[in-house]
């Protein structure tokens, strides 16, 4: 025997006893559900942090825009004509309405399953308030593109079984990518429908924008890094959270869209 084949006798010997060339012990073949499962617990602890470092980061400048706005608001109000105080209004709102979204973004990064806080609310309410902020948010960039604010239609069942707080997140998100996408779009157009059915309530949003790309649709909410997908020039994010918090209510979230002919986003509840 040659002094090399006791060196191979001893590697072979290791590697039969579950451990590689360098004596460390060889993973076992995972499963494939296995390891999808513990990627996507990987993004989820990735987006937590980032939700963490947003808030705690963005939170300074939109305090200072505030203060500054509600400054211009009271000490130039005689100097301003009445658009102009609209223009400021609406600066005050969305700042506001933003340090409120950081709020609910920390508190949705620590949150666990048991956690999320069920009851029985009004749905359309819900929807059209959250509408009607975030369309206050966008308005200036869909005015200089149509002149008008989109066509709006709701169309869902009285109520709804899940966190409000976290499903108006879902809506504002959804509605955020619905009215960049449509900003080009002479009429704009976006639908809003939700049907109980069985043990699950069916919600979705769509618009009559840019679409999305098919090859892109199929990882829409498998962990598109971040910037890689934009429609109407979002990055992606919102999807992501709304993915997360659906599935934290035991439910799911997926897209029936064409590439021009707007985009679809639908999403389930558990009634229960």
């Amino acid at each position: 025997m040659s002094a090399a084949e006791p060196q191979r006798s001893r590697t072979a010997k290791a590697r039969s006893h579950g451990h590689g060339a360098n004596g460390a012990r060889a993973a076992p073949d995972e499963p494939a559900a296995s390891a999808a499962a513990r990627s996507a617990e990987d993004r989820l602890r990735d987006l937590e942090t980032l939700c963490q470092y947003s808030s705690h980061s963005l939170r300074s400048p939109l305090g200072a825009i505030l203060n500054l706005a509600v400054v211009l608001k009271e000490d130039y109000q005689s100097r301003l004509d009445h658009q102009g105080m609209e223009h400021l209004e609406r600066m005050v709102r969305s700042a506001r309405r933003s340090v409120a979204i950081l709020d609910s973004l920390v508190v949705f990064a620590g949150m666990s399953r048991d956690s999320v806080a069920k009851s029985t609310f009004d749905a359309k309410s819900l929807i059209e308030d959250a509408y009607e902020e975030t369309l206050g948010t966008h308005g200036d960039l869909l005015a200089r593109a149509s002149g008008r604010a989109p066509e709006f239609a709701v169309d869902v069942a009285s109520t709804a079984y899940a966190d409000p707080r976290m499903i108006r997140i879902v809506f504002a998100q959804l509605f955020s990518n619905a009215l960049r996408s449509t900003r080009d779009r002479a009429p704009s157009r976006i639908e809003v429908r939700g049907v109980s059915s069985g043990n699950e309530t069916v919600f979705s949003v769509a618009d009559n924008g840019v679409g999305l790309d098919p090859q892109v649709q199929e990882r829409l909410f498998k962990g598109i890094p971040f910037g890689e997908w934009k429609p109407g020039g979002g990055s992606g994010l919102g999807l992501e959270i709304v993915d997360r918090i659906v599935r934290f209510h035991g439910g799911r979230v997926w897209s029936e869209s064409g590439a021009t002919q707007g985009a679809k986003i639908a999403f389930a509840l558990p009634n229960s």
